[in-house]
C-alpha cells in the first residue's frame, strides 16, 4: 500500500502538531499572551501546591524559635489555624489541578485564594506568636522568618505574578490589621513600615521577573509553533515529492528510494534473509481507453484501478505508479508461492467489474512476478518482473506469469 505521512488527526502526533496542520500559527501578539498566560497559570498552580506539601517544615522552625518564649495556646493557636488555610489552600489546588485545560482560569479564584490563605498564615506569625513582653528577642527572628520565607516563595509566582500580588494582600492585610490594632506601639509600627518597604521592593521585582517570564514563554511558544510548522511544510513536501499526483500512490523515486534503502545488497538495511517478491502491473490496451473516451475518462480508471488494487493489498505492502497505466507492488516477507496468490485475487479484481459506473469500460490487467534471489540486485529483480510482465502481455493478456 502507499507509504504516508500522518494527517491532523493521525493520534500520534501532539497537540500543537496536529493544530498547525490544520490552521496557521498564532500571529496576534494577544493570543501567544494568552497562551503564555495558559500555561504560567498552570505552572504557578503545580509549583504552589508542591510548596505546600514542605510547609510542615517551616512550622517546625517556628516551633524551635518560639520554643519557651511563647505560650502554649497561642502557639497551638496559629499552628491550628495555619493547618486549616494550610489544607483548604491544598484542596483548592488540587480540585483546581483535575480541572480540564481549558476550565482551569475560568477557576483562577481558586489559585488566588490559595496564595492569599498562604500569605495571610505566615504573616499571623506577627499577632498571634509575639508577646507583650520579650518581644526584642523573639520579633528579629519572626521577622527573618517572615521575609526569607516571602523572598523563597516568590520564584514559584514568576510564572503567574497575579497569584503573588494575592499572596501579598493576604500577608500584607494581616500586617496592617496587627498594625492598627498595636498603632501606639513605635516598634511595631516601624517593623510594619519596613516590612512594607521590603514587600513592595519584592513586588516591583517580581512584577518584572513576571513580565520577563511571560515574554519568554510567549516567545518559546512562538518558535514552537514556527518550527512545528516548518517541519510540517517539510514533511509535505517530502510527501509531495515521493507521491503520484494523480493516484496518490507512491511514485517511482520512493520505489527506487525503498528498494536502496532496505532491499539493495550491501545497503544500510540489507535484508537479503527476508523474502521480497515483486508484481509489475500493467492495464491492457489502455491506450485504446484513452483514444476512445478520453484523457479525462483515462485518468479516472487510473485512480480507480490504485483503489480497488490498495483494496487486495496488505498494509506493509508498497504500491507504487512505476509510469503511464503501469504499476509495482513491493511484497516484504512473501515468497512466489503467496504473490502468485495475491497477484490473482487483483487480475480477478479487476476483471469482474468495470473500474467505472459511467464509462463502464471493462478492462483487464498483466501482472508480472518474481521473486527475489539470493544476492540478486534489486535492479535485476525489477527486470525479471518486467520480463514476466512482457510474458504475459504475449500469452494473451489478463493473465499472472511467474519469472523464471
Amino acid at each position: 500500500m502507499q507509504a504516508s505521512l500522518p494527517g491532523p488527526d493521525d493520534p500520534t502526533l501532539n497537540p500543537l502538531a496536529s493544530w498547525l496542520m490544520r490552521t496557521k500559527p498564532p500571529t496576534s501578539a494577544r493570543t501567544s499572551m494568552n497562551v503564555a498566560l495558559e500555561l504560567g497559570f498552570r505552572r504557578c498552580a503545580q509549583d504552589l501546591r508542591g510548596l505546600l506539601l514542605t510547609t510542615p517544615l517551616g512550622w517546625l522552625l517556628v516551633a524551635w524559635i518560639c520554643w519557651d518564649r511563647v505560650p502554649v495556646e497561642q502557639m497551638g493557636l496559629w499552628l491550628g489555624g495555619f493547618a486549616i488555610s494550610w489544607t483548604i489552600a491544598l484542596l483548592l489546588l488540587t480540585l483546581l489541578l483535575r480541572l480540564p485545560a481549558p476550565q482551569r482560569r475560568r477557576h483562577g479564584w481558586m489559585l488566588h485564594v490559595a496564595a492569599a490563605l498562604d500569605g495571610m498564615a505566615w504573616a499571623a506569625m506577627v499577632p498571634l506568636l509575639l508577646p507583650d513582653q520579650g518581644a526584642d528577642a523573639l520579633l528579629p527572628w519572626l521577622i527573618v522568618v517572615l521575609c526569607g520565607g516571602a523572598a523563597m516563595t516568590a520564584p514559584i509566582y514568576a510564572s503567574y505574578i497575579r497569584a503573588h500580588f494575592a499572596y501579598l494582600v493576604g500577608l500584607f492585610g494581616v500586617l496592617l490589621g496587627h498594625t492598627l490594632w498595636r498603632f501606639q506601639d513605635l516598634q511595631h509600627l516601624s517593623i510594619t513600615l519596613g516590612l512594607t518597604l521590603f514587600l513592595v521592593l519584592l513586588s516591583w521585582h517580581m512584577r518584572r521577573v513576571g513580565h520577563s517570564a511571560e515574554e519568554a514563554m510567549r516567545l518559546q511558544l512562538k518558535n514552537t509553533a514556527k518550527n512545528e510548522r516548518l517541519a510540517g511544510l517539510l514533511r509535505m513536501a517530502r510527501r509531495d515529492a515521493e507521491t503520484d499526483a494523480l493516484t496518490g500512490l507512491a511514485n517511482r523515486r520512493l520505489l527506487d528510494s525503498t528498494l536502496t534503502n532496505r532491499w539493495q545488497v550491501g545497503g544500510r538495511n540489507d535484508r537479503r534473509e527476508r523474502p521480497l517478491s515483486v508484481l509489475m502491473l500493467d492495464l491492457d490496451h489502455f491506450k485504446r481507453v484513452n483514444d476512445t473516451h478520453g484523457h479525462d475518462v483515462g485518468d479516472q480508471i487510473l485512480k480507480a484501478f490504485a483503489v480497488r488494487t490498495s483494496e487486495q493489498l496488505r498494509k506493509p505492502d508498497l504500491f507504487a505508479r512505476y509510469g503511464g497505466e503501469e504499476f509495482t507492488v513491493l511484497l516484504p516477507g512473501t515468497d512466489a508461492a503467496r504473490a502468485l496468490l495475491i497477484a490473482e485475487r487483483i487480475r480477478a479484481a479487476i476483471a469482474d467489474m468495470p473500474l467505472l459506473a459511467e464509462p463502464a469500460v471493462p478492462l483487464t490487467v498483466s501482472i508480472g512476478v518474481a521473486q527475489r534471489t539470493p544476492n540478486e540486485s534489486t535492479e535485476s529483480l525489477l527486470a525479471r518482473a518486467d520480463a514476466a510482465l512482457y510474458a504475459a502481455k504475449q500469452g494473451g493478456r489478463n493473465r499472472v506469469t511467474l519469472a523464471e
